[in-house]
Parts: structure tokens; C-alpha cells; sequence
């Protein structure tokens, strides 16, 4: 899986796809997938930690024609898609 961004948006949607890189996640004891992330840029002296967070959306998105897809809000912010609904993805076995 790979994020592929729009400069002006502050949604990334997900590609599931055969690739040499992507997006690294995990998934927590109670099976939901996240991403985790190692710098807090929050403040002027930024720090590292590892943190997990969990951004996930279903949204309806237009790339060529008007899909529901899964999608990862970029940043604090809510996403600036309206139709964005707060979603967890869980693995299931």
C-alpha cells in the first residue's frame, strides 16, 4: 500500500498495489490498522517519538470518476472533504 497525495488537499488515498516501496503499517491489539510516525513537528523543538496514529476515513473521492474509498487524513485537521466519515479499518482473520 502506498499514499498518493494531493497538493491541495488534506486527504490521501491509499493504492493497493504491487510496489518496491509504500507506506509501512501496523495493526494493534485489538486488530485496527495504523500508521505510526517518529516526528512530532507540533511545536518549535521538535521531538521523536514513536506514536501510532490512527487517521482513517471513508470518503467519496473523484479520481477520473466519483469512487467511495478508503482514505488517510493528513495532519490534526479533519478532513477538508465533506462526505469524509471517521472509520476504523480492522483486520480480520
Amino acid at each position: 500500500m502506498q499514499l498518493s497525495y494531493n497538493p491541495t488537499s488534506n486527504v490521501a488515498l491509499p493504492l493497493f498495489e504491487p510496489s518496491e516501496s509504500g507506506t509501512q503499517v501496523g495493526f494493534d491489539d485489538d486488530g485496527k490498522m495504523f500508521i505510526t510516525g517518529y516526528i512530532d513537528d507540533r511545536q518549535t523543538n521538535v521531538t521523536y517519538k514513536l506514536e501510532r496514529y490512527y487517521r482513517w476515513y471513508a470518503c467519496t473521492t473523484y479520481g477520473g470518476y466519483t469512487y467511495n474509498t478508503l482514505a488517510w487524513g493528513m495532519g490534526e485537521a479533519v478532513p477538508q472533504n465533506p462526505t469524509c466519515q471517521k472509520v476504523d479499518v480492522v483486520r480480520v482473520y
